[in-house]
């Protein structure tokens, strides 16, 4: 396809062919194929793989899925360790004030067959109470439930930059998240 003819005439796209070809050790694998539909309808197609050897698209897709929910586990380990690390640390610092942490509370109850949302009445007094106490100002407080230190005074330890993700490096917006995930 030449650059300057109109894409509105020919379109091109990658597909999964319905043919496969069969392996010598067993099993079978999907080519990737790329088809052009010209101004008249007519379907061309040809194999953009011929000749290359390539995993089967299903074990590709299977070893993916693989390695990325292992990543989303141990993501999910380091960031329930993170947070009872937080919690531990802040309740510690309750009770150098002599405050016990507070008892969890439901977000909402069930009355007369409708949800009614609660305020965790116990949760203010208690936070409250240690700010008057500590005599912390409100940014060192939130730093502190937040679980910033000097070392990673990243508001939401959630973000990340994905600098290991190919997309990456092809994102417009790197330097915004980055001022995103480092400052909130």
């Amino acid at each position: 396809m030449n650059m300057n003819d109109d894409v509105s005439h020919d379109a091109i796209s990658l597909e999964l062919c319905s043919s496969t070809t069969p392996h010598k050790g067993g099993g079978t694998s999907s080519h990737l194929c790329e088809s052009q539909k010209s101004e008249n309808g007519e379907d061309s197609s040809r194999n953009v793989d011929e000749g290359v050897s390539r995993l089967p698209l299903e074990t590709f897709l299977l070893q993916r899925q693989r390695v990325s929910d292992k990543m989303l586990q141990a993501r999910k380990r380091v960031e329930d360790h993170w947070e009872a690390s937080v919690l531990e640390t802040f309740n510690k610092a309750l009770r150098q004030h002599g405050l016990l942490p507070p008892n969890p509370c439901p977000a909402a109850e069930h009355v007369n067959g409708q949800e009614r949302h609660l305020l965790d009445r116990e949760k203010q007094r208690v936070y409250s109470e240690f700010i008057r106490r500590s005599r912390m100002q409100l940014p060192e407080f939130v730093r502190l439930l937040r679980g910033e230190t000097n070392f990673d005074s990243r508001p939401n330890k959630a973000l990340e930059i994905s600098s290991w993700n190919p997309s990456w490096n092809s994102y417009h917006h790197k330097s915004k998240w980055s001022n995103i995930v480092h400052h909130g």
